[in-house]
């Protein structure tokens, strides 16, 4: 069987290339373009060892030790933690990259009798791969960024009340400026489908105007309330909602100006 070098060399640069770029993106690291193709070249190179037989062990730390002098040379070394960080997702692009397309090359390249694969004439062409595996890296990016968003808004909640504890899944919504008129206190929206008993709590109507109606909103003044990363609120002031909420696994919308009182 004919191998050639040249042809195993540009493909890897390419995609060590889209994998380093991937990192820069989401990492936010900064990189000039010419360090990202100079880690890509060395990355290309490392490929070579596959070549030369040696144990499974030393093979394996090997790999593990071009990877890091790959993003060493790529995004400087500045301390431990920054270091790995960027090596760990080289190994996570690297792992969602490579497992993709060797799915996709499976589905399209082979076909199968019952638990027998063949290997048909239909499989991807380079051309296809690498288009690919940018949309991977486009999509992974702006998932963990959705993600980062998502996770940084949520807040775990507890209230004390009637001698219970009621943990809740709480976000934070920017949006959510309501204050009751009297005193300029902060209002939480509770879902409406949450079962607790605000009955020994004092009961304050306050009006409100939204988009598309207003009216009066129901609200309860609660003695304790912890929000996790901020801490303990006393006499918090929580409205009922009166539709249920769209945000999945939301039981409170925390206003948004209780950031202003840490």
């Amino acid at each position: 069987m004919k191998v050639y070098l040249d042809y195993i060399f540009f493909i890897n640069l390419i995609f060590d290339f889209i994998i380093l770029l991937g990192i820069n993106i989401i990492l936010k690291r900064n990189v000039k373009f010419f360090k990202i193709l100079i880690g890509s070249i060395f990355g290309a190179f490392s490929i070579f060892i596959l070549f030369i037989s040696m144990p499974n062990l030393l093979f394996t730390f090997l790999k593990i030790l071009f990877g890091l002098l790959m993003v060493i040379m790529t995004f400087s070394y500045k301390d431990i933690k920054y270091t790995l960080n960027n090596f760990l997702y080289l190994m996570i692009l690297s792992i969602l990259i490579g497992g993709f397309l060797y799915m996709l090359n499976i589905e399209i390249g082979y076909e199968h009798i019952g638990m027998v694969f063949i290997k048909n004439n239909d499989g991807l062409n380079m051309l296809i791969l690498i288009l690919l595996a940018i949309l991977v890296i486009v999509i992974y990016e702006r998932q963990i960024k959705k993600l980062k968003k998502h996770v940084n808004s949520n807040y775990k909640v507890v209230i004390y009340l009637n001698d219970k504890e009621y943990i809740l899944n709480g976000f934070l919504d920017s949006g959510n400026t309501l204050c009751d008129p009297y005193l300029n206190r902060p209002i939480s929206i509770l879902n409406k489908d949450v079962d607790i008993d605000f009955s020994s709590c004092k009961k304050v109507l306050v009006p409100y105007k939204s988009l598309n109606n207003n009216g009066l909103l129901e609200c309860f003044i609660v003695p304790k309330i912890f929000i996790e990363n901020i801490g303990f609120k006393y006499n918090y002031l929580i409205g009922i909602s009166n539709d249920k909420f769209s945000l999945s696994n939301t039981d409170i919308i925390l206003n948004g100006k209780i950031m202003e009182e840490i």
